[in-house]
């Protein structure tokens, strides 16, 4: 009989040295890899890439525990993980560019929330939040424009506020000709004025 109960608790014993490790691993990532980050980004990191990287490191351990403690061939469930793996990094490609491309911009801080910035061909806004996936510009129209953070990070980036607060835009206006020119001056001064 206790020959009989040794085998089980030898498994439970192999089993919990891959998974405690595991376990450990996930805690020591999020306490040295993500609040750090976020500390320095001043962003919080999205949950899903949070739990990709705990379940990743789970998986792992699975594999590690068919593998070693049932001595089982992961050929198979390799070949279909990869497979599985491969359709869900395809289907979340652009996000994951975004994000990465999020994690550049907050720390390389090419521009901060209220700058005035001008990125690619966007129309000149007023940056008013920088996200992971995402950086939100409120145009002259009062509009909001999201543009992805990959998109960002590939365009050339016009800084207006820096390193001064004050600029100037020359912005061209045409106007038919049988329009008085005075009136056209007039309005455009009250324009301003408001």
């Amino acid at each position: 009989a206790g020959r009989e109960m040794i085998g089980p608790v030898l498994i439970t014993f192999d089993v919990l040295w891959w998974m405690v490790p595991a376990t450990l691993l996930n805690i020591a990532v999020g306490r040295f890899v993500w609040a750090p980050l976020e500390e320095m980004t001043e962003q919080i990191v999205p949950k899903i890439i949070k739990l990709f990287v705990s379940g990743l490191i789970l998986i792992l351990a699975s594999f590690g525990v068919i593998a070693f403690v049932f001595n089982q061939q992961l050929t198979s469930l390799l070949a279909t993980s990869g497979v599985l793996a491969m359709i869900i990094g395809l289907a979340i490609q652009m996000n994951i560019s975004n994000i990465f491309s999020g994690i550049a911009l907050n720390i390389e801080k090419p521009f901060k929330p209220d700058d005035w910035v001008e990125i690619g061909s966007a129309p000149i806004g007023q940056v008013v939040d920088i996200s992971w996936r995402t950086t939100t510009l409120r145009t002259f129209s009062k509009c909001l424009l999201n543009i992805p953070n990959s998109q960002v990070a590939e365009s050339t980036i016009q800084n207006y506020s820096a390193p001064e607060e004050n600029f100037s835009i020359r912005q061209t206006m045409h106007f038919e000709v049988g329009h008085d020119p005075t009136r056209i001056t007039d309005l455009i001064y009250k324009a301003l004025d408001k």
